[in-house]
């Protein structure tokens, strides 16, 4: 291992075509630099659900829906460090954890364009260099990384290996034209852009942080610096550059006013040792929220407007896995756990809902809101999706679900709710048997259930305040003997209730009066494939309304004037026309090569990524809706008298 880097990073040797080095390194263009068209068979498609504890009758579900194998470059199979996320595309660096001296890396792209079936699209690889981070931004991409000093060329006296390079983007995908410079220290490890300029971290020894100049006059020179050992991590939110020092002596690095400053920064001290020396440390950070990984400390929340440092909240899995990464959407924060795997957290409350186990180690993560990555060392990328699933009303329906409350008297209480009779259920027995059971103290409660004279047939954990509606079994009539049920603790031994089972009869057909129409329409449940020719010009006429869902792309122009609502992936290559009194309501992923133009009196909605490569021209109304939704608009954004509603990230309007 290369005992000399925080991040374990790759590099190997490279030619370059390069100006004559002068006292000031000059920034230089690699020919090591190969594209890999060799994309078959790295992608494994699954779609295996993971279940969620303590769920609160939680619209989310998450699948595991593939995984990509890692590349292999000079015979060494290559292991993930960084992702970025751009519109439907996330892009994913490798570096080769090799020996000291074994340098290689990787920066590849998966189009997530359909969350649920994740493609392999570009690959570039890099003969003579690690890859530790990157940030996408536009039609370039960053990365930070190391590469043999001796085989450099650069002088050593400034830089030990650190470089940060540029990769020019067409269409989204990777290509050969790269510009690099050399960094202070052993190895670049966190990078991103603000402006004409670059933020990025260096080094266990003789590191810090750096800003690194976009002008075309000084193109990838030092501009500024801040020296400090431990140098991990680094990220912008809301004009504020925050940066990790980890080891036993941690803080928080913080310029403000989207201006770094060394002389005007403030630095947190975190009461906390966050991250061993040789340990990867990763920042999320949202609004005040900062959220640590802590190595083998666990994961770490802090406010960054408590100058004391003091944890707000902590995290540790209780197994034998180290915190390596941390990411977070509206909803979760993701701690990667190393070989304990991916535990998901619910960001309101920090309370555990699920664990994502797998062979390997995770070792960073990293979520759009709709999928998260996982990197799996030299086991590649594990990939899982969202899945919206409608609100289920406990009150009309025979399986379980949940709702929430607020108590605080220490008890676990069980309720008789009648029977709920469904017709639509084949068989004598239509009469589901059906109890409410809430966990009313302020602690998670384990819940064994059992009849008298008859096994434990039910074991669930409630959160404090959850409340679980279950059928218990089926009868032919609705005047049947039921039985008394008994709510025990997770041994069987402390009883919590009793309860004899009675009440009235519920028909559920009466909760399905059939569909809601209007604006409410659901396409996720209602919707089937749209079989239209694809080729030419598509269009919803004014008195319309079409109700779709699946993967699709038009070749031509999706003229919109009537009501279209559409559930899943959509690529329009030309156009996007919403006019004329028309509305769109997207849940998922729309893409639009060209123009999208909304026209007065018309409504687009998005709950899902909204990707525009052209302009966006908007005289109507655009609603974001849900959490995680977001917009990235390459061209002009046009705003001709129209309204934008709700939150979302990305291009601001």
């Amino acid at each position: 291992m290369k005992n000399w880097i925080i991040f374990l990073l790759v590099a190997t040797t490279v030619a370059f075509v390069s100006c004559e080095k002068e006292t000031d390194e000059q920034p230089q263009s690699s020919n090591n630099r190969v594209l890999n068209t060799d994309l078959n068979n790295r992608v494994t498609y699954h779609n295996d659900p993971i279940a969620l504890s303590g769920k609160r009758n939680n619209t989310t579900q998450f699948n595991y829906v593939a995984e990509v194998t890692s590349p292999v470059v000079k015979g060494a199979t290559l292991s993930a460090t960084g992702i970025a996320f751009q519109g439907n595309r996330a892009y994913v660096s490798y570096h080769w954890n090799g020996n000291d001296g074994d340098y290689a890396g990787a920066l590849e792209v998966i189009d997530i364009s359909n969350p649920s079936q994740p493609q392999l699209v570009s690959s570039l690889f890099f003969t003579d260099a690690d890859l530790n981070e990157v940030y996408v931004e536009g039609n370039k991409a960053y990365i930070a990384g190391g590469r043999d000093i001796y085989a450099s060329g650069y002088d050593q006296s400034l830089t030990n290996g650190g470089i940060v390079e540029v990769i020019d983007l067409q269409g989204g995908m990777l290509t050969t034209s790269t510009t690099q410079n050399y960094l202070p220290s052993y190895s670049g490890n966190s990078v991103f852009k603000k402006g004409n300029k670059l933020l990025v971290t260096s080094g266990n020894t003789g590191g810090g942080a750096f800003e690194v100049s976009l002008h075309p006059q000084s193109y990838l020179q030092l501009q500024d610096s801040d020296f400090y050992n431990n140098s991990k991590f680094g990220v912008e939110d809301q004009g504020k550059f925050v940066f990790l020092e980890g080891g036993p002596n941690a803080q928080l690095h913080i310029h403000s006013n989207n201006n770094f400053d060394p002389a005007g920064k403030i630095t947190i001290p975190l009461s906390a040792s966050t991250s061993p020396l040789n340990g990867k440390g990763v920042l999320y950070v949202d609004g005040n929220q900062v959220y640590v990984s802590g190595g083998a400390f666990g994961l770490f929340e802090f406010d960054l407007t408590n100058p004391a440092g003091t944890p707000v909240r902590n995290f540790t899995s209780g197994g034998n896995g180290f915190v390596n990464g941390v990411g977070a959407d509206n909803e979760f924060v993701y701690a990667a756990n190393g070989h304990d795997g991916l535990f998901i957290l619910d960001r309101a409350d920090f309370n555990q809902r699920a664990v994502f186990t797998f062979n390997g180690s995770a070792n960073y993560v990293a979520s759009n809101g709709q999928n998260v990555f996982i990197a799996n060392g030299v086991g590649g990328l594990k990939i899982l999706a969202k899945v919206k699933e409608e609100p289920v009303d406990p009150f009309c329906t025979n399986d379980d679900a949940y709702e929430t409350g607020n108590w605080n008297n220490n008890k676990v209480r069980l309720t008789a709710m009648g029977k709920y009779y469904d017709p639509q259920i084949s068989g004598p027995n239509k009469y589901g048997v059906r109890w409410r059971l809430r966990n009313e103290s302020q602690d998670i409660r384990t819940v064994s259930l059992r009849f008298y004279g008859h096994p434990v047939f039910k074991t669930v954990t409630l959160q404090p305040g959850d409340v679980l509606h279950f059928t218990s079994h089926f009868v032919s009539s609705p005047n049947s003997f039921c039985g008394t049920l008994k709510a025990y603790d997770s041994f069987g031994t402390g009883r919590w209730h009793v309860k004899a089972h009675g009440g009235s009869v519920k028909n559920l057909d009466d909760c399905r009066g059939g569909s809601t129409g209007g604006g409410n329409i659901d396409a996720c449940a209602t919707g089937d494939a749209w079989n239209i020719n694809t080729a030419v010009s598509a269009k919803v006429n004014s008195n319309e309304t079409v109700v779709k869902k699946g993967s699709i792309m038009f070749l031509n122009d999706l003229n919109v004037e009537g009501d279209l609502y559409y559930c899943g992936s959509m690529r329009v290559v030309t156009n996007l026309l919403v006019q004329n009194g028309g509305n769109f309501d997207m849940y998922g992923s729309l893409t639009v090569d060209r123009d999208v133009n909304l026209g007065p009196n018309s409504k687009l909605i998005v709950e899902g990524a909204l990707t525009i490569v052209g302009n966006f021209n908007f005289a109507g109304t655009i609603e974001f809706k849900g959490a995680g939704s977001s917009l990235q608009v390459f061209g002009n954004v046009n705003n001709n008298g129209g309204t934008a509603i709700g939150n979302w990230t990305g291009t601001q309007l």
